[in-house]
């Protein structure tokens, strides 16, 4: 389950990437990095730690994100915090 998790974390991690870079306006050739995305997390508690950490990310940008696409997107931090308080039990 860890590397599953640690999969979906690089994924979100390029999301946020590509989603600041659309919004810097900077083209793919100057945005590449090598290597992964992310650091390695070895536990529930820290993979859920950067989760916390990139949906903060996501919440930097919103207001730079509803400039860009005319609306103010949907942000379902309720769900998710609601879904991590289910890894507990």
């Amino acid at each position: 389950d860890l590397v599953f998790v640690q999969n979906w974390l690089e994924q979100l991690q390029g999301i946020i990437g590509e989603m600041e870079r659309r919004l810097e306006r900077i083209p793919p050739a100057q945005a590449y990095r090598r290597g992964s995305l992310s650091q390695f997390q070895p536990t529930g508690e820290k993979q859920i730690e950067s989760l916390r950490q990139l949906y903060g990310r996501m919440q930097e940008f919103t207001l730079q994100v509803t400039e860009f696409i005319g609306f103010t997107p949907a942000t379902p931090l309720a769900e998710i915090e609601t879904l991590l308080a289910l890894t507990h039990e």
